[in-house]
């Protein structure tokens, strides 16, 4: 019984003085700066997002009666040019709660890991390396088949029409893999 409750006092010990974190680490960011935990936050919850006004340069196409379209066309074939401002408006994202997914659906499996390595010997730091890693695949699973709440229309013409990385997929959070990419974990000694 001795034997037992050292072992457990032990591990106790060990994992008091132990932080494992998995997720969007400070520091990730998208290539324009836009904090990766920021946007992976307003994905998981939801949230309204407030743009501010700004001007945008609108292209067209003039023949050679002097008529403009009234068709938007890209910069390179456009002879006409035209400025707006774009008033400051809100986007409202809706909860797609990939991480709290992850956590319903394996919380009971990440436990049995623990207990595992812990009853094989394992180090404290080594459980908490494993369960890490594994933590970390199921968010990255819980990401890439994240369908529900759909994307808008809106979103889904805009990733299918922009210039740079056109994108066909419907999937909401895994256009630019930025976000995905970005899981990571870390085990820290308090």
């Amino acid at each position: 019984m001795r034997k037992v409750t050292g072992f457990l006092d032990k591990v106790a010990k060990q994992l008091q003085s132990t932080e494992l974190k998995v997720g969007f680490m400070a520091g990730a960011t998208y290539p324009d700066g836009t904090s990766v935990p920021m946007v992976a936050a307003i994905q998981e919850y939801g949230g309204t997002i407030k743009v501010p006004e700004r001007t945008q340069d609108i292209h067209f196409r003039m023949n050679k009666k002097g008529e403009v379209g009234h068709r938007f066309v890209k910069k390179k074939v456009a002879n006409f040019v035209q400025t707006v401002t774009v008033p400051a408006h809100s986007v409202k994202i809706p909860s797609r709660p990939f991480f709290r997914n992850a956590i319903a659906q394996n919380k009971a499996r990440w436990q049995q890991t623990m207990v595992k390595g812990l009853l094989a010997g394992k180090s404290v730091t080594h459980v908490m390396e494993v369960l890490g890693a594994e933590i970390q695949g199921d968010v990255v699973e819980s990401i890439a088949t994240l369908t529900e709440p759909p994307l808008s229309a809106t979103t889904l013409r805009n990733r299918r029409n922009r210039r740079v990385r056109p994108n066909k997929s419907d999937k909401p959070l895994v256009d630019t893999r930025v976000m995905i990419n970005s899981v990571t974990y870390r085990v820290d000694k308090k």
